[in-house]
């Protein structure tokens, strides 16, 4: 499997996956809304396009419409390699069903003096 060093081609200092994606679904956003929010990161663009403040007030929702779309945004589109130097976690989760207590404690003195 191949990975990704951290380099210059993110608005981050060092390239994570997870950044890419999100910098991929801005793009996206950036795309559909039209506008970025101030308060976001702006992305190092490939398109030549003049970049607006999205505008929240009377007369337009912009950025209700940007968060829409980070919501709609397609990752799956995004070409963004595992980093190299990150560690990932497998989660798994298993359950099962437990008899009731006084089953449980059947002859145990621990449990006996736990229920009095």
């Amino acid at each position: 499997m191949f990975c990704l060093l951290s380099d210059s081609k993110s608005i981050f200092l060092n390239y994570t996956q997870k950044a890419c994606l999100f910098e991929c679904t801005v793009r996206q956003a950036i795309d559909k809304a039209d506008c970025l929010p101030w308060d976001y990161p702006i992305p190092k663009l490939s398109w030549s396009k003049d970049l607006r403040v999205c505008l929240n007030n009377l007369d337009s929702n912009e950025i209700q419409a940007f968060n829409a779309a980070m919501d709609e945004a397609d990752t799956k589109v995004c070409d963004c390699m595992p980093d190299c130097e990150g560690v990932t976690y497998d989660i798994q989760v298993d359950r099962i069903k437990l008899p009731p207590p006084n089953e449980l404690c059947k002859n145990e003195v621990s449990c006996l003096l736990a229920q009095n």
